[in-house]
């Protein structure tokens, strides 16, 4: 398996603990744990007809039809809560993201750890499990292709509101010095300078309104990343 992303997916699974990878494609992360693990059982799960038959046919190439438990259906509904330990959910939009874990709450509140990693949207997820009682154990920086990846390993708990800014600049992030915490943070600044360049030609107030918001973001997250550039490098 050459992805980078998909190896830290499967990192944060403990060997011989049963896995489901929700919007599996094309199966790789079941037919690896098939073959380099004593995960079991492996579910894989897809909820339309097309795709579902691209995995089929993956791991029917790879022999593990009995060893794969692939299924066909929406999120986490595929599965009885307790029947897997940990749920990969991963290379979708946080809305979606967030509408699987919201369908059958029972279910996710059932494992271990959700093994999340937003293709965009990681502010929005973050706002969302933390004000629907869910935990950020953990969360990893990915650089594949020039593009940064956000992977968080999620548990059912309790958690305590964030600062707005550290939503966007993930907060696990940014206590454990991750290497790649700082491109992230001028990344973020970037593209919002983007948005800005856009709207501040414009007199309209609500646009205004918007640009000193963008101002006054921009200046946070340039406070925070001198901050943590003093802790970890100082």
């Amino acid at each position: 398996m050459q992805s980078l992303r998909l190896q830290q997916l499967i990192k944060y699974i403990p060997d011989g603990e049963g896995v489901a990878d929700i919007g599996t494609d094309h199966a790789q992360i079941p037919i690896y744990l098939a073959r380099h693990s004593n995960c079991r059982p492996i579910i894989a799960g897809e909820v339309s007809t097309g795709p579902y038959l691209t995995a089929q046919h993956w791991i029917r190439e790879a022999g593990l039809e009995d060893v794969i438990d692939l299924r066909l259906g929406s999120g986490l509904t595929i599965l009885k809560p307790g029947e897997v330990n940990w749920a990969v959910i991963a290379g979708m939009g946080f809305k979606s993201i967030i509408e699987i874990i919201s369908e059958t709450e029972t279910v996710a509140r059932s494992v271990k750890g959700l093994i999340l990693q937003p293709m965009q949207g990681s502010d929005e997820l973050r706002r969302w499990l933390v004000g629907n009682f869910f935990q950020i154990k953990d969360e990893v920086l990915i650089k594949e292709d020039d593009k940064l990846f956000q992977i968080m390993l999620v548990t059912s708990g309790e958690s305590h509101g964030l600062e707005d800014i550290f939503y966007e600049i993930g907060p696990v992030l940014y206590e454990k010095g991750d290497p790649y915490l700082a491109e992230h943070i001028q990344s973020l600044i970037t593209y919002h300078r983007e948005v800005l360049d856009k709207i501040s030609s414009t007199e309209s107030m609500e646009l205004n309104i918007k640009a000193n918001k963008l101002n006054a973001k921009i200046h946070r997250l340039k406070e925070v990343l001198e901050q943590w550039q003093k802790k970890f490098n100082g």
